[in-house]
This record gives structure tokens, sequence and C-alpha cells, in this order.
């Protein structure tokens, strides 16, 4: 990413200058270099939207399921989230992108975070339900994440 918004920096800095430049301004086909210049920085511009509209993908490839089979390291993140104790790289993450999830509806998120989402959800609701309060009560405390996700089950079913 970081390669693009260099690409993107120096894209609008060439288009500024030779916007400035008088000596530009007077040659021959300034204004087709123009035209495809900001066709280039518009492209650019909707693609670092589109790559930034999309939750770190860094921690895809975390055994979920060896996670909620083992007690303890389940509770210490769980722990984490409610910010009752304390986090992993990975746990910290968690816990900064949750919020926004459940703001958006996960809208962010790709479809393996999706996946394990749903598959975290269900295992916290069934095997682990006063957790599953704990964390409702500090994320969702007037429901409406809750019947959000409900509305959206019953649609995709």
């Amino acid at each position: 990413m970081r390669s693009f918004t260099s690409i993107l920096i120096v894209a609008v800095i060439s288009l500024v200058i030779m916007a400035t430049s008088t000596d530009a301004a007077k040659r021959k086909g300034f204004k087709a270099w123009r035209g495809i210049m900001k066709s280039i920085i518009v492209l650019l511009f909707v693609v670092a939207v589109v790559f930034a509209e999309k939750y770190n993908s860094k921690y895809d490839n975390v055994d979920v399921d060896g996670i909620l089979q083992n007690n303890r390291i389940l509770t210490s993140y769980i722990k984490c989230i409610l910010e009752t104790g304390a986090c992993t790289a990975e746990g910290r993450e968690l816990k900064k992108t949750l919020p926004d999830a459940l703001v958006t509806g996960c809208a962010k998120c790709n479809d393996k975070q999706k996946v394990t989402a749903e598959k975290v959800i269900k295992h916290l609701k069934k095997n682990k339900p006063r957790e599953w309060d704990q964390l409702i009560k500090k994320y969702d405390p007037e429901g409406k994440y809750q019947q959000r996700y409900d509305e959206h089950k019953v649609s995709h079913a």
C-alpha cells in the first residue's frame, strides 16, 4: 500500500507542476496530457478507496478452531476484548476492529473474516453464554447490532 500511496503522490505532484508551469502550458499536447493525468489520479484514488475499505487480513490464518477449543486461550481473548485482561497482538487488532465491524455490519470484512466471525459467535452463544452476555453488555447494550444480525440471518437462511 505504501508504494501505491507513493505513486499517487508523484502523480498529483506531477500534475500540479505541469498545471502551474507556464512552459508546460505552452507545449503542444498539454491538455491531452493533463486529461490523462486526471484520469490516472481518479483511477488511483478509486483503487485506494477500495483497498482502504477492508480490514487488515494479517491475522486471517490464525487457528480459530484451536482457539475456540482451548478454554485458557479463548478466555484470555475474551478478557482482552472486555478490557479485563492483557491482549496479544491479535487481540489488540480484534479489539480495535470490533466496534467498527459492529457499526458497519462487517461490511469491511473479507469473506474469511465473515466466516470466522460467524463461527466465533455461534461458539460463544452455545458454549460460553455468560461471556457472550458480557460482550453484548459492553459492545451492544441497546441490542441494535444483535437485532441487525438476527435479521440478516433470517433473510439469508
